[in-house]
């Protein structure tokens, strides 16, 4: 009865542990981060900092549902500490229906703080009662032999970054430049 007890109290401190996002047993840094909140004023910025490591990639989910429609247009862009922006999405029209976007996996060049920033296209419409949850993903890139998988997975100044930490690192690369 005692061994029964002991597994059921390990099993249930594992499963919080892998609910709450930490790192998986196998030691990697991988984690999913869940943000909310709101644009309240014309020209705010909601900018949140991560670290991430080199070799994996950074994903991004922001969504406003369940509202229908939104005055603001929002970007939803990833940035290094240099503010060089890894990725960038904008909702051209926000009173057309429900927003989400989604980032292309980020290919991370190396390891450090980067910023995930939040604001409307315009820096001119707010909504304080409209809150949007942010969704942060970040995992070990599945493939190390090539840059991202496929070209739309990169964008033109991540690949340089990623070209230029290769080279700086004397790692021979290869690549596809479209």
């Amino acid at each position: 009865m005692r061994l029964f007890l002991a597994l059921c109290l390990f099993a249930l401190t594992f499963s919080s542990h892998m609910f709450a996002g930490q790192s998986s047993l196998n030691g990697s840094k991988s984690w999913v981060k869940k943000y909310a909140g709101y644009l309240s004023k014309k020209g705010q910025e909601n900018v949140i900092s991560v670290h991430c490591e080199r070799g994996y990639l950074l994903r991004a989910v922001l969504t406003n549902s369940p509202h229908k429609s939104s005055s603001i247009d929002y970007i939803l862009r990833i940035v290094n500490k240099d503010r060089e922006s890894l990725y960038k999405q904008v909702d051209e029209d926000g009173s057309d229906g429900t927003t989400t976007l989604k980032s292309a996996p980020c290919h991370i060049p190396y390891t450090g703080e980067y910023k995930v920033i939040v604001y409307d296209k315009g820096m001119d419409d707010c909504a304080p009662s409209e809150k949007y949850s942010l969704l942060l993903k970040h995992y070990l890139d599945p493939d190390k032999n090539e840059i991202n998988n496929r070209p739309s997975q990169c964008g033109n100044i991540q690949l340089g970054m990623y070209m230029a930490a290769k080279l700086q690192s004397n790692v021979q690369t290869t690549g596809m430049i479209t």
